[in-house]
């Protein structure tokens, strides 16, 4: 039940996380706002598929092993090589409009 609870509420807050984020990346205008948006589909399907195989099973050491791997490389690699080109935007509209410094903060993105 507990594994349940936490796919429910990963699914959840992913999804509210994610659509966060790809709003302010549309309105800094970064050029992988898109690669973000596909990567956040792959995911969130893998996440759905998780989910199902869950609930065909009702859960087992491997499925929980590819979950957790599945959520390392996920925070590893889609943090280092896309959500970190978030910065350069939002340095470029500072330059662009000095009265928006300030007016973001990096509790938009979570």
């Amino acid at each position: 039940q507990e594994i349940k609870t936490i796919l429910n509420l990963l699914q959840h807050y992913t999804e509210w996380h994610f659509h966060r984020e790809e709003l302010c990346m549309e309105r800094l205008r970064c050029p992988i706002a898109d690669a973000n948006q596909s990567a956040h589909q792959i995911f969130i399907a893998n996440l759905v598929d998780f989910r199902k195989e869950f609930a065909a099973s009702g859960g087992n050491r491997d499925l929980a092993m590819r979950l957790y791997r599945e959520l390392t490389d996920w925070l590893v690699s889609h943090i280092q090589r896309i959500d970190s080109q978030v910065t350069p935007c939002m340095i470029l509209e500072a330059s662009d409009d000095p009265s928006s410094v300030g007016s973001f903060s990096s509790t938009q993105l979570k």
